[in-house]
C-alpha cells in the first residue's frame, strides 16, 4: 500500500516565551517547544498527546504561525510557511484552520452567528455577499444546527452546540488541514462522542486532515491513525495508534498508558512506577527531560539528549534504552 504524501511537515521547531521578573525571582524563559519534528499525511489524523502544560497547544499554534516559532521550519503542501510573506500567509490560511478548546471564549459574544460567519466569508472573499445567507445555512446544516441558529448569540447555545459553531467557522473557508486543540475536552462524554462523529464524517466528506491535540488516550485510539507523544516540549515517541498504545516503548508513554482507564475490569494492565512532579519548563532537566521521573534512567539519560531511533513499522522513539 502506497503511503500518502506528507501534507504538513515540521522540522526542528522551537519556541520559548520570556517571563518577566516576579516576586524577586530573576526573569527567565519558558521553553515550550524544543526541536519538534513531525509530519501529517494527506487525509490522516495525527493525535498529539501529553500531560497538561507539555506544549501541545503551543505546537498547534506555532505550526499555523498564530505564534511565530523561534527556530525550525513548517512546510505545508510543499510550501515553507515560516518563510511566507503576510499576503501569501493570508491566502494559505484558507487551507489551514483551527478549532479551539473553549467553545465559548473562542466566539465573539457580541456577534450573532450569521455575522460571525459572514465576517470570515468577507475577509477571505469566499463568495459574493449575495450568497452569504445560503452559504451560512449550508454550513450550519453541515454541523447539525438549524437555520434559525444564524440569528442567535453564542450564549444561547449549549457547549456542544458552540463547538459545532467553531467547527462551522473553520469549515467556512474550505480548509485541507484542521488543528483541533482539545476540541472535546470541555464537553460531556456523550457530547464528545457526537462531536467526534461529526469530525469523522466531515473528514470523509471533505477529505480533511487533522492534528488532534488531546490528553485522552481513549479518544486517540478511537479517532486517530497515528500519535505523537510530547513531554516538556519534546516529541518522545511516534507511531501507529494501535501499536503505540498496545505496546508503548518510551517509559513516559507507558506511564500515560497505565494512567488511562480501561473499561474492562478483567483486562491485564502493565504498570510503570513513576514518581515526582513534572519539572518546570523554566528550568527543564538536562539530558532526557523525563529522567528525574523515570525508573529506568541511567547516567546517559542525565547528561545526553537521546537521539530519535527508528524502530521500524512507522515507529520512532527518543530514548537511550533503544539507542
Amino acid at each position: 500500500m502506497t503511503q500518502a504524501a506528507p501534507l504538513l511537515q515540521v522540522f526542528n521547531v522551537s519556541k520559548s516565551f520570556d517571563v518577566p521578573r516576579r516576586l524577586g525571582a530573576p526573569p527567565g524563559k519558558v521553553h515550550a517547544l524544543d526541536d519538534v519534528s513531525l509530519e501529517i499525511a494527506e487525509g490522516e489524523t495525527l493525535g498529539l498527546v501529553g500531560e497538561s502544560g507539555c506544549g501541545k497547544s503551543t505546537a498547534g499554534r506555532a505550526f499555523l504561525r498564530l505564534i511565530e516559532p523561534d527556530a525550525g521550519e513548517v512546510w505545508f503542501d510543499g510550501e515553507n510557511l515560516t518563510a511566507a510573506i503576510p499576503r501569501r500567509m493570508r491566502a494559505l490560511r484558507k487551507r489551514l484552520q483551527i478549532v479551539f478548546q473553549d467553545p465559548y471564549s473562542s466566539l465573539n459574544p457580541r456577534q450573532k452567528v450569521a455575522d460571525m460567519l459572514a465576517e470570515v466569508l468577507t475577509v477571505h472573499k469566499v463568495c459574493p455577499r449575495a450568497e452569504f445567507p445560503d452559504r451560512i445555512a449550508t454550513l450550519l446544516a453541515e454541523v447539525g444546527l438549524p437555520p434559525a441558529a444564524a440569528g442567535r448569540f453564542p450564549h444561547e447555545f449549549s457547549g456542544g452546540q458552540r463547538q459545532r459553531l467553531g467547527i462551522a467557522r473553520a469549515l467556512s473557508v474550505g480548509p485541507d488541514l484542521i488543528v483541533a486543540d482539545e476540541a472535546v475536552s470541555a464537553l460531556d462524554v456523550s457530547i464528545q462522542a457526537q462531536i467526534l462523529e461529526l469530525l469523522g464524517r466531515l473528514k470523509a466528506e471533505r477529505s480533511l486532515s487533522y492534528l488532534f491535540i488531546t490528553h485522552d488516550l481513549g479518544v486517540v485510539r478511537y479517532f486517530c491513525q497515528r500519535a505523537a507523544v510530547m513531554y516538556l516540549g519534546r516529541i518522545v515517541e511516534t507511531g501507529p495508534v494501535r501499536a503505540l498504545l498496545d505496546d508503548p516503548l518510551h517509559p513516559y508513554t507507558r506511564m500515560l498508558r497505565a494512567a488511562s482507564p480501561v473499561p474492562d475490569p478483567a483486562a491485564a494492565r502493565k504498570t510503570v512506577q513513576v514518581t515526582g512532579e513534572v519539572p518546570s519548563p523554566l528550568a527543564p532537566p538536562s539530558g532526557c527531560h523525563f529522567h528525574p521521573r523515570c525508573p529506568l534512567a541511567t547516567a546517559a539519560c542525565r547528561h545526553a539528549r537521546p537521539a530519535v531511533t527508528d524502530m521500524g513499522d512507522g515507529r520512532q522513539v527518543a530514548c537511550h534504552l533503544y539507542g
